[in-house]
Formats: structure tokens, C-alpha cells, sequence
């Protein structure tokens, strides 16, 4: 008598089984990605506005004249380049030259939420202007600006999972991108 093999693959229960603890484990992980993805957009948005603070530092000294580094709640375009619409609290940024002509004043501009969800991260400053006068120096002295999330729940402790960051400009205009939940001294990321 000739014996035959079963047929290789897997039970209904296998699959099932299977997929349940897949199921568990997705579940199990998403929250951690999603405070990934929050901290993620906050580090992009204050390190392109940490960026554009230094270009505006950099064209003043170039053009050896008042170059602006502004928060505002119009879209940052060269159609919006005399906008009056700052705000201590604004979705957008823009770099212009205000003594240069119409049509060429707006240097560069941006959105904190470019590339993600729309308002899901803020930057808040303690003023809505920040010019740098020829030699590069904050003619509105220091100036902090806070990057946090609409969407990810408060900035945490050192050890917490969502990380809020400051982009800071001193009254000499020296711009520093740090982590206000850390505290340790002569750690690189801590704002002094």
C-alpha cells in the first residue's frame, strides 16, 4: 500500500491565530509610532525655522541692512511680502528685506505643517518680529520660539515621549536649536 503526504500549508486556525497576534502587535506599537511622527514634524518645522533665523542673520550682514524674520498667519508668498498680519502665535514665516524694492523684498518663507497634517504643529514666539540690523545683531534683543504639537499632547519631561523644541536668538543674533526639557549641564541639545 502506497502511503501519501498531506497537503503542506496552513489551517483556518493558523491564519486566524496568526493574524490576532499580529493585530495585538500593531496595536501595541501605533501609539509609539504616532508620538514618533509628532516628534518628527516638530523637529523638521524648528529646524527649517532654526535655518531660515540664520539665512535672515546671514543676508543682513551680506546686504549690510535690517533683513526680518517674521511669524505670520498669511501664506508666506511674494504676493504676501508687506504683509502686516504678524502674530506671537502663527502657522507660517517669512524672511524679507524691507528696504529693498517692491516685488523683491520676500526672501524665503515657509509652513510649520509643510509636508504634514495641516496645524498639527505651532511655533509661539515672545515677539512676532525678529529683524537682524547689518551686523547680524537682534534689533528686538533675545527671542525664543517654541515648536509644539497640536495633536501630540504637552511637551514632556527629559523623559517623556513628545519633544517640544526652542529655536532661540540671542540680543548678538546667535541662534541656537535646543531641547528645553533638558537640563543636564554641558549637554549639546540643552538651551542655555
Amino acid at each position: 500500500m502506497l502511503k501519501t503526504s498531506a497537503a503542506a500549508g496552513f489551517t483556518l486556525i493558523e491564519v486566524l491565530v496568526g493574524l490576532a497576534i499580529l493585530g495585538i502587535l500593531l496595536a501595541l506599537g501605533l501609539p509609539a509610532f504616532s508620538t514618533a511622527m509628532v516628534n518628527s514634524k516638530i523637529r523638521a518645522s524648528a529646524s527649517s525655522f532654526h535655518a531660515a533665523a540664520q539665512f535672515a542673520r546671514t543676508e543682513a550682514i551680506r546686504r549690510n541692512s535690517v533683513v526680518e524674520l517674521i511669524l505670520t498667519t498669511d501664506a508666506p508668498t511674494v504676493m504676501n511680502e508687506d504683509t502686516v498680519n504678524v502674530a506671537l502665535t502663527g502657522p507660517n514665516w517669512m524672511v524679507r528685506a524691507p528696504g529693498a524694492p517692491a516685488g523683491s523684498r520676500f526672501l524665503q518663507g515657509k509652513s510649520a505643517n509643510e509636508g504634514g497634517a495641516s496645524g498639527s504643529v505651532v511655533v509661539t514666539g515672545n515677539v512676532s518680529q525678529l529683524a537682524f540690523d547689518g551686523l547680524g545683531a537682534s534689533t528686538a534683543g533675545a527671542a525664543t520660539f517654541s515648536f509644539t504639537s497640536t495633536t501630540g499632547g504637552a511637551c514632556a519631561s527629559a523623559s517623556g515621549p513628545v519633544r517640544c523644541l526652542d529655536v532661540r536668538v540671542s540680543a548678538s543674533g546667535q541662534t541656537q536649536l535646543c531641547d528645553p526639557a533638558i537640563t543636564a549641564v554641558g549637554d549639546s541639545r540643552a538651551c542655555n
